[in-house]
């Protein structure tokens, strides 16, 4: 049975400044690949996923219908019905 000697961190994915992307399997493949290449789209300038700011709209407090309220008393609960109250 053959086995394999790994090298650490491969292979790898490395970024085209044109878009493109290769799976390199050494540093030797990585050393041969000719142009701009990079670890991530984002050394380009691509945008490859929306930032935090872009995804959460801002919080913004807003009443709710069935919330209490909470800046003065209850209001009175009516009479139950089907019963008499003689003072």
């Amino acid at each position: 049975m053959e086995t394999t000697e790994f090298e650490p961190g491969y292979p790898k994915a490395k970024y085209s400044a044109t878009g493109g992307f290769r799976v390199v399997e050494s540093p030797d493949d990585e050393s041969k690949l000719q142009g701009q290449w990079g670890n991530s789209p984002a050394d380009f300038g691509f945008i490859t996923a929306p930032s935090q700011e872009e995804m959460v709209p801002p919080l913004v407090p807003r009443p709710l219908p069935y919330a209490p309220n909470a800046w003065g008393p209850a209001p009175e609960a009516p009479p139950a019905q089907g019963t008499q109250h003689n003072p």
